[in-house]
């Protein structure tokens, strides 16, 4: 016989059980209903139906597409430099913001946007990501391997190593590129 004021086993599973039941009943009406406010707002939005927004901007850009010819031979000129051309429009001279080449259906856009200073910079910090990744997909095979546990057949395994070795293998891509500039900039000057 239980003692008076403890639940037995199936008390307490009843009672558990009695408790959710009324817990997620109480939500359900809550979120369904939505209390007296809900109703009054449907009938608000069916009143007044939301207004798109309008957005209203303007751009002052025109392409155009150029071939340049040698007034002579008649030829394609194409080591044309952005400052050798000039576009004018009811006679007023347009500044030009993008000059691409389109040769061989290759595409080279001639103005870029960064400067050198920051290609520079993006190229180094693209570097140093590179690093951070070919080191953090490093650690945790490395860490197998000091402790003896290193298992080659483990997919995660073969995965880290695969990707410690991409990450490496563009750190000296970007090594090479960065000695290749330094020798052309040291040539150039």
């Amino acid at each position: 016989m239980a003692r008076p004021g403890c639940l037995s086993v199936r008390q307490k599973a009843m009672s558990t059980v009695a408790s959710r039941l009324i817990l997620s009943l109480t939500i359900a009406l809550l979120i369904g209903a939505g209390g007296p406010e809900s109703t009054q707002n449907a009938h608000a939005q069916q009143a007044n139906p939301p207004q798109t927004p309008t957005f209203r901007g303007s751009i002052d850009l025109v392409t155009t597409d150029v071939i340049p010819r040698d007034s002579r031979t008649n030829q394609f000129i194409a080591n044309l430099k952005p400052g050798e051309l000039n576009v004018y429009e009811d006679g007023v001279k347009q500044q030009v913001v993008s000059f691409v080449l389109t040769h061989g259906g290759k595409v080279y856009n001639l103005l870029s946007l960064a400067s050198p200073n920051a290609r520079k910079h993006f190229m180094h910090l693209a570097a140093a990501v590179g690093l951070f990744g070919a080191v953090a997909a490093a650690y945790r095979p490395g860490k197998a391997i000091a402790a003896g546990d290193f298992h080659w057949d483990s997919v995660p395994t073969r995965l880290q190593v695969a990707m410690a070795a991409l990450c490496l293998m563009f750190v000296l891509l970007c090594v090479n590129s960065f000695i290749q500039a330094r020798r052309r900039r040291a040539a150039g000057a």
